[in-house]
């Protein structure tokens, strides 16, 4: 049998990205519909920090992923079932643009983020990234190999 304390947390947190979700979605939403002239609040990224306590980066943060998520639908849809955090949210929604026919892997990825800490998720798609973009680690592993490498050089004091 589940702890009941475990379980009740589980639950909260799954309310917890449920509620950021919905704060992501309207805060999307809010952007499209240029609410934040409207209301006079310069941008959309103030009126999110404004009306949720937030600072303006964060404001904007949850701006950038509430457009982001308007073009990932099943990566919104678990974030509204309370299944992925905004954290996972957060890597999908900066690494999917880098990855060449995203759309195609998505579910895939969802999969993943529903079942791995945020870290690892970076840690996967970071090879998507880099497999779309070879000649990227090409470069990667030069700039790795130089800084590995021992140089010597001849000295007055030998």
């Amino acid at each position: 049998m589940r702890n009941p304390a475990a379980g009740s947390m589980a639950a909260v947190a799954a309310l917890r990205n449920r509620l950021d979700a919905y704060l992501t979605e309207l805060a999307g939403c809010a952007d499209e519909h240029a609410d934040s002239r409207v209301l006079g609040a310069g941008t959309t990224g103030m009126l999110v920090a404004v009306a949720t306590g937030a600072n303006p980066a964060a404001g904007s943060a949850t701006v950038s992923r509430g457009n982001a998520l308007q073009h990932l639908p099943k990566v919104a849809a678990s974030f509204r079932a309370g299944r992925v955090s905004t954290a996972h949210v957060a890597v999908i929604t900066a690494e999917a643009p880098k990855i060449t026919n995203f759309h195609l892997i998505e579910a895939q990825v969802v999969t993943i983020a529903e079942t791995v800490e945020p870290g690892e998720l970076r840690r996967v798609l970071g090879v998507l990234v880099d497999q779309c973009r070879p000649e990227a680690r090409d470069h990667t592993a030069e700039d790795l190999h130089a800084k590995r490498s021992v140089s010597l050089s001849e000295t007055g004091n030998g």
